[in-house]
């Protein structure tokens, strides 16, 4: 078990105690997987699963079965052919056997606030499976969808908040907005695939001042989880990174914190070739976030241009419509 394993291990092991459920470590993908019973697979997807493993099972100790699988990726994921293609077996094994997969890097041991980005992913898993059964005791309505967003709880002076991993940025950025203090208080945000890499990316950004932006980049493994899409988990990352950079430039600090118009055309290029790439995106949010920097910039989408700063807008799942 090398050091990133062990990491996680230590974290899983605590979740596991906490929801009284029992951690495995490297599983082979047929104990975990009932695959003779499974159709459609193909001779090579068998093979494949006749010798691959789960680096992690979470197994549900009344019943023996596993609740999820959560695999530890290395850069390799990202830029080997092979290996991606490995992992979309796998990814389409256990989404054949309802076993949601969990896909992190190395940076999972993240702490944002109260949070491990693990231990929040993880949390989002529970809070989920005990949302649905809720609903199956009629204690939540089966038309309402569950939304790990709609979490809060109280902080430390017993106010209500935002109970996810952006919470807090979310809270402070309106805060020096409505002060002032910012031009805006929510940056754009755009999500887009980068499929050869089997990744999401999200790009935030927002003028801090006259040709000077603040400007985030997100990657993350692109996953089929219970609770949490991996859009959401990226976009809460890059608003959590921008508002980490809006309190650096408020204490004074700007050397490496916001980058002039260049350095927002290399992040808009990403983007759009992103766009061009996959054809949309999978989530944007925009505005007047851009307001006081002095530049304006055009996305090209197959339905039409969207130039920033713009009015208000979202678009979940989908690409701009002009």
């Amino acid at each position: 078990m090398n050091r990133y394993e062990a990491a996680a291990d230590r974290i899983l092991q605590q979740i596991a105690a906490e929801y009284g459920d029992r951690l495995l470590l490297k599983v082979g993908l047929v104990d975990a997987i009932d695959i003779d019973g499974m159709n459609g697979l193909t001779s090579r997807a068998k093979s494949y699963a006749l010798r691959a493993h789960l680096d992690f099972l979470m197994v549900d100790t009344a019943t023996g079965c596993g609740r999820f699988a959560v695999e530890l990726d290395g850069r390799q994921h990202a830029s080997d052919s092979q290996t991606r293609e490995r992992d979309r077996l796998k990814d389409d094994i256990c989404a054949r056997a309802d076993l949601p997969l969990l896909r992190i890097a190395s940076d999972f041991a993240r702490q944002v606030g109260r949070w491990s980005v693990l231990s929040y992913l993880t949390e989002a898993f529970y809070r989920s499976e005990a949302f649905h059964k809720a609903q199956e005791g009629r204690e939540i309505p089966f038309d309402e969808v569950f939304d790990i967003a709609n979490f809060v709880t109280l902080d430390g002076e017993g106010h209500l908040a935002l109970d996810t991993l952006d919470g807090n940025a979310r809270l402070s950025l309106l805060q020096h907005g409505l002060a002032a203090r910012i031009p805006a208080t929510h940056p754009d945000l755009f999500c887009t695939k980068l499929p050869q890499e089997g990744s999401l990316q999200a790009h935030a950004w927002m003028a801090i001042a006259p040709d000077r932006y603040l400007i985030s980049k997100v990657v993350v493994r692109d996953f089929r989880f219970s609770g949490i899409a991996a859009f959401e988990f990226v976009e809460q990352l890059a608003r959590v990174e921008i508002a980490e950079l809006v309190d650096r430039w408020l204490a004074g600090e700007e050397q490496g914190v916001a980058q002039n118009g260049t350095g927002l055309n290399k992040a808009v290029a990403e983007v759009q070739a992103a766009i061009d790439t996959a054809g949309g995106t999978v989530s944007i949010g925009y505005g007047a976030a851009l307001s006081g920097g002095g530049n304006t910039i055009s996305l090209r989408f197959p339905a039409g241009t969207l130039r920033l700063p713009h009015h208000s807008g979202f678009v979940n799942r989908g690409t701009y419509e002009d």
